[in-house]
């Protein structure tokens, strides 16, 4: 079957996959597949979808059904299919281009035409973008109206937010500098109760050390000056190759030129492992924001999760982070709600939050996915108190110093919050 005229759509996926979505991009181009703007306007149509919170699942499902209308065969791609399988069998027959088959199934699927192989495609270090005309209004306005923290958004409206009305220079140093991301690993070898994505996405692989230094100096050789470290978990970088979450930040720190680095999603267990030398890197004064995967403040949550749980441990090693420079925006992800989470429970985590002094983050009601082990924990927290711990966590954060937003679903349902502390 000839595949051509293709439309590459990304149904709200995370960052790692709409780095994914360029390479195919790459891919397609130098093999002479022509790419159109427009769905109209294809035989194909790719998208690029998310599984990892309820919403972004039902907003996938939901693009796809969209997308029927087009006359053009539909493929879906990224880790919809095989962590809602079933949900997705129920509205779609066709192929399925997943996160851990993507190497040898795209070849399958759009063969080499020029003899360019995937895996001889340099990985993507910026994030795909619909093109203009793609018919994706939805998804602009969700965009626009959930300002969401750490996303790529029309930087006049981030710059008067979070520049204005924090009085962060870090911040506004992050929104109007152009982003050079490095992916330094694939795959997961956590194995959180509540996450679906180890399955979609595979074993855990670091990318050699020296590729990752050679992206480094190709991005500041083309005048980048802010780098974003990218993984499913950037901490555990190196411990299947025989290096380590410091060693890369030493080779990549210890490079000159005007430029500072992002660090997204670290497990607090590797800042409790590796403490004495993240002190000694971020004195360096070229780290600009390192974001914290907390998921929870209380320990029996925690082991629930299947997390590192010992808290005193992870505040002692966060303190001391902070303690080491005043130059760099700490951020922080949780998870409230969680199965037979107690009122206290929950309250700890909030509590923790003005405790480190956390300069932002997020909070997300827990989204419950199929076949995990939390999906078997009882009693789940009803709805309704999901949405009143919610509430009471917006007013929380306001009444303690923070700008807070909602973030929404598709049908403008809260699911969560970003936050991020004034002045």
């Amino acid at each position: 079957m000839t595949r051509d005229n293709i439309f590459i759509y990304p149904a709200d996926p995370c960052w790692k996959r709409l780095l994914d979505a360029n390479k195919i991009k790459d891919y397609l181009s130098k093999n002479g597949y022509k790419l159109v703007d427009k769905p109209n306007d294809a035989e194909t149509i790719i998208i690029v979808t998310c599984a990892f919170l309820a919403y972004t699942t039902e907003l996938a499902l939901k693009k796809i059904t969209d997308f029927k209308q087009y006359n053009a065969e539909i493929i879906v791609a990224g880790c919809l299919p095989d962590i809602n399988k079933e949900d997705l069998s129920k509205i779609f027959n066709g192929e399925t281009l997943k996160t851990k088959e993507l190497d040898e199934k795209i070849e399958v699927l759009f063969p080499p035409k020029n003899n360019v192989r995937f895996k001889d495609i340099a990985d993507a270090n910026s994030l795909y973008e619909t093109p203009n005309g793609a018919g994706n209004v939805d998804h602009i306005k969700k965009i626009l109206y959930k300002i969401k923290f750490l996303k790529i958004i029309p930087k006049e409206i981030n710059k008067f937010i979070f520049t204005h009305l924090t009085k962060d220079k870090r911040v506004g140093y992050f929104l109007t500098q152009e982003h050079f991301h490095i992916r330094i690993s694939e795959g997961c070898m956590g194995n959180c109760s509540y996450c679906g994505i180890k399955k979609a996405i595979g074993k855990y692989r670091s990318k050699p050390l020296q590729d990752c230094i050679k992206e480094f100096e190709r991005g500041l050789s083309k005048g980048y000056k802010n780098f974003i470290l990218d993984s499913s978990d950037v901490g555990i970088y190196g411990i299947d190759i025989n290096s380590s979450f410091p060693e890369i930040l030493n080779e990549l720190t210890k490079k000159p030129g005007d430029y500072k680095i992002t660090l997204r999603e670290v497990h607090p267990r590797w800042v409790v492992k590796y403490i004495d030398e993240l002190e000694k890197i971020l004195k360096k004064n070229k780290i600009l924001i390192f974001d914290l995967s907390l998921q929870s403040m209380n320990k029996r949550i925690l082991q629930l999760m299947n997390r590192y749980s010992d808290v005193k441990k992870i505040k002692d090693a966060i303190r001391r982070l902070m303690n080491a420079t005043e130059d760099v925006f700490f951020t922080c992800q949780f998870i409230i709600c969680f199965p037979t989470e107690k009122r206290e429970e929950f309250q700890e985590t909030l509590d923790s939050i003005l405790e480190m002094n956390f300069n932002g983050g997020q909070l997300f009601l827990f989204s419950c996915k199929k076949d995990t082990e939390a999906e078997k924990i009882e009693p789940k927290i009803p709805e309704k108190e999901m949405i009143e711990r919610l509430e009471y966590s917006k007013e929380f954060l306001r009444k303690n110093g923070y700008y807070v937003k909602y973030i929404y679903s598709h049908e403008n349902k809260a699911f969560g919050l970003d936050f991020v502390k004034k002045g």
